[in-house]
């Protein structure tokens, strides 16, 4: 076969039957087919680890039965079921399965409740994406008893953010679905469905946080190195550049205490994200009568503009800053912590948005959210005009003029020194890691 040559349905067949041992006939087979004429450097790469570990592994077999190699093409299989287990179900439907168990795909072919919206949303994502398909086959192995995609995905951050709300909001926010996904821009929406509304934040929004973090606050803990390459991990993830594969092919293990810290900060922007999406429900935003028409969220598209005119959508981000923070019963302290954990969250999006508009010009589009500064401002202005708080437990207005300051200086270097020479690495899709903290290297449909 010429090497120009694509792989021939009887031969991919071939393969699945004489090296998987599986009957296309019987058997439902999910493969992902890898061209040596895409990227032969890369190919002849994993092709030697292929071969390497063939020859090292205890069971061998085991690894010729989800990968083969050959002269021109690759398959790795993904997954396969019997036919049987999904019979009824219609053959479009069929590839969400195993991941969606079969009840969850009747959920989707007819969706009756919010919930069931939550469950497309979230099943779409999964089945556009061969390496998030991968990553949640994986979640399903290490969870074989009890598995649905409904109930694995974590549901911590919006009971914790509920159980501090007042008794009448906590009501009127219980009956709504929300829940973490992998959504295709990397933030939260409250979204109006034809069976009522939803919450959404997606679960990249953590990892884009944890990395923007370590860029901004790690940098006097861990190489210079380390800190630019979580710098471009973060930009990546909102990009849809980034693999988020993380639980398969970890980008490198900080130091215990530097974890830590991020990870508690993490925890707090969340709050946040996820009390703002509550305020637009609270608030009512999405009434049918509200000016928005489109679903709300916490990231814009962002856009150029010097003007400090406020439409009327715009002014809704305002409030739902403020009722992210205030609608919930926080004391001085939690309140303290979330106040000052927003501030390095609309810090991280200045940088995110002038890199964003110096790899996508926005021509003059319309904004659909304020400035992350102008946001940041007007929400202190609010909440420390409510409530009192102790002046040491909050960065005073000199430290947050000298963070301003210094973040924009940080954009003026980045946008001078380094991205115009990182254009190609931020649009190319695949993987970065942090130098100096990665233990192993994994190879793609090899390792994992």
């Amino acid at each position: 076969m010429s090497k120009m040559q694509e792989p021939s349905i009887d031969q991919i067949d071939r393969v699945i039957q004489t090296e998987f041992g599986l009957n296309p006939e019987h058997d439902v087979v999910s493969v992902e087919i890898i061209r040596r004429k895409q990227d032969p450097e890369r190919y002849d790469g994993l092709c030697a680890e292929f071969k390497k570990q063939l020859l090292s592994h205890p069971d061998p077999s085991a690894i010729r039965r989800r990968s083969y190699f050959g002269e021109n093409f690759a398959i790795h299989l993904q997954s396969s079921f019997a036919r049987k287990e999904v019979a009824g179900i219609k053959p479009e439907l069929t590839f969400h399965y195993p991941i969606c168990t079969i009840e969850e795909i009747r959920r989707i072919e007819m969706p009756s409740s919010a919930a069931d919206h939550l469950l497309v949303l979230r099943a779409d994502a999964i089945a556009d994406s061969p390496r998030l398909k991968r990553v949640f086959l994986e979640r399903r192995t290490r969870q074989p008893k009890g598995w649905s995609l409904s109930s694995h995905f974590e549901t911590a951050a919006f009971e914790r953010y509920l159980n501090a709300l007042p008794e009448e909001m906590r009501a009127a926010c219980e009956g709504v679905p929300a829940g973490m996904a992998f959504l295709r821009e990397p933030n939260g929406a409250c979204i109006r469905s034809p069976h009522g509304d939803f919450i959404v934040v997606s679960e990249a929004l953590k990892i884009y946080l944890y990395y923007m973090n370590v860029f901004l606050l790690a940098r006097d803990d861990i190489p210079m190195d380390d800190c630019m390459a979580a710098l471009m991990i973060s930009l990546r993830v909102m990009f849809l550049t980034e693999a988020l594969d993380f639980d398969l092919d970890p980008r490198g293990q900080l130091p215990e205490e530097v974890h830590g810290r991020m990870a508690t900060l993490v925890e707090d922007q969340l709050q946040f994200v996820v009390g703002h999406e509550y305020a637009h429900l609270l608030l009512g935003h999405l009434n049918a009568n509200s000016v928005q028409q489109a679903p709300l969220g916490v990231f814009p598209t962002p856009a150029h503009s010097s003007a400090r005119y406020y439409t009327p959508r715009q002014h809704q981000e305002f409030e739902a800053d403020v009722g992210a923070l205030l609608h919930a019963k926080l004391d001085e302290e939690e309140l303290a912590g979330r106040l000052n954990a927003s501030t390095w969250f609309f810090l991280g999006l200045e940088l995110l948005y002038a890199v964003s508009d110096y790899i996508n010009p926005s021509m003059g589009a319309p904004k659909t959210h304020p400035e992350p500064i102008d946001r940041l401002l007007a929400l202190r202005k609010e909440v420390l005009g409510t409530r009192n708080i102790d002046a040491d437990r909050i960065y005073s207005d000199d430290a947050i003029s000298d963070g301003i300051r210094w973040v924009h200086s940080v954009k003026e270097q980045l946008l001078k020194d380094f991205i115009p020479y990182r254009v190609d690495a931020l649009e190319t899709y695949g993987s970065i890691y942090l130098p100096s903290f990665r233990k192993a290297e994994l190879y793609d449909r090899l390792n994992y």
